[in-house]
This record gives C-alpha cells, structure tokens and sequence, in this order.
C-alpha cells in the first residue's frame, strides 16, 4: 500500500513537472513607455524595463523580425 502511494505521488509529480516544461515562461506586468512618453529619469527607466522585458520574450527568430 505504502509503495503505491508512493508510485503514484511520483507519477504525480513527473507530470507536473512535464507540464511545466510545456507552458510559457511567465512574463512581468510592465507598463508600456513609449520614446515619445520619455520626459525625464522616471519615465526614461519605465522605458527601458519596458524595452528589455519586450526584447526578453523573443524567444525564436520570426518573433524578432516581427519588433523589426
């Protein structure tokens, strides 16, 4: 009995884990800043997190051309 609880709490977990592997890396709630918007140190650093979050999340070759 012991041994399948335990079977099966593994069997559990490894397709949690498969799961995981599959799903999308969770991205940060940036708030969008514009070049246009930039007016000063604030809005200048909420620019480039915004733009280094967005360059973050290209993953493949075609999501980069799309930026472009």
């Amino acid at each position: 009995m012991k041994f399948r609880i335990s079977l099966l709490a593994a069997l559990a977990l490894a397709l949690t884990a498969g799961a995981a592997l599959d799903a999308e890396p969770a991205r940060a709630q940036v708030p969008k800043v514009t070049a246009g918007e930039v007016v000063d140190r604030e809005s200048l650093k909420g620019f480039v997190t915004w733009a280094t979050s967005e360059f973050a999340a290209i993953t493949n070759i075609s999501d980069g051309a799309r930026v472009l």
